[in-house]
């Protein structure tokens, strides 16, 4: 269930060009600004997840700045 909900949402974003992806060299990578206007998490456990609780389907609360950069300190 989760793989299709990745795929759909991965097949939603590469026909939207109104939306960013961050290319790397292995894995696509939504950014914060995708998420952030999708408006709420899709609980797939998304890296740049900017929801607060993170990985929580249907989360609308975005993390505050300070959490942010709390996260993203941690996560490299």
């Amino acid at each position: 269930m989760r793989i299709e909900k990745k795929s759909t949402l991965l097949r939603y974003v590469t026909t939207n060009e109104n939306y960013k992806k961050i290319k790397s060299n292995v894995f696509n990578m939504l950014s914060k600004e995708f998420l952030t206007e999708r408006g709420h998490c899709c609980g797939n456990g998304c890296f740049m997840c900017p929801y607060s609780p993170r990985h929580l389907e249907h989360t609308t609360k975005l993390m505050s700045k300070e959490e942010w950069e709390k996260h993203r300190s941690k996560s490299f």
